[in-house]
């Protein structure tokens, strides 16, 4: 009978062994708790990969518009080089007005001749002064463009770099992994 209870003494103490070899400390209990709450705070700060995905998409696309608005602006000239053009073509309308009455009248051919030229001048300037205009926007659009601009700064403002994200999702799988490692301990 002494035998039988020495050996169910020892298969209890046996048993025991087992169940706190399985076991942890309080300390490394909280210690393991406490790091996952501070995991879960930097998680909270965390966006999606989608969303970043998407914020970088919509960064090349502004990217794209604004590259696409600096070609346009350069291709432009001052409001002043506008009036100083616009005040040119009306005083060469109104020197070829003038010569026209001086063709009128009979003429020296020299004469003629230096209006025709002169008038041809005119008319390559005036000429140049439309395409010029026409290669123009008006205040508007370029403040619109602006104002998109600016917009579109704004929300790129509240973007992420990808690489944050990803270096964030793998110390996330680096928490998680030692989480399930943690809890095959307890």
């Amino acid at each position: 009978a002494a035998n039988d209870s020495l050996r169910v003494s020892q298969g209890e103490v046996e048993q025991a062994r087992k169940q706190i070899a399985s076991m942890v400390t309080k300390a490394e209990l909280d210690a393991s708790q406490d790091e996952v709450r501070r995991f879960t705070k930097i998680m909270e700060s965390m966006v999606n990969q989608m969303q970043l995905v998407g914020a970088q998409d919509q960064i090349l696309v502004l990217e794209t518009e604004i590259e696409r608005l600096k070609k346009q602006i350069e291709g432009m000239v001052t409001k002043s080089e506008l009036d100083a053009s616009q005040d040119e073509v009306k005083r060469l309308a109104g020197e070829v007005e003038r010569l026209k009455k001086q063709i009128d009248g009979m003429v020296a051919r020299s004469e003629l001749d230096a209006a025709n030229d002169s008038l041809r001048a005119s008319q390559g300037e005036a000429e140049q002064a439309r395409k010029q205009i026409a290669s123009m926007v008006t205040k508007a659009e370029l403040d619109a463009s602006q104002d998109e601009v600016r917009r579109f700064t704004k929300i790129m403002e509240s973007m992420v770099n990808q690489m944050q994200l990803v270096g964030a999702q793998d110390q996330i799988l680096v928490l998680e992994t030692e989480i399930e490692r943690l809890k095959k301990q307890i």
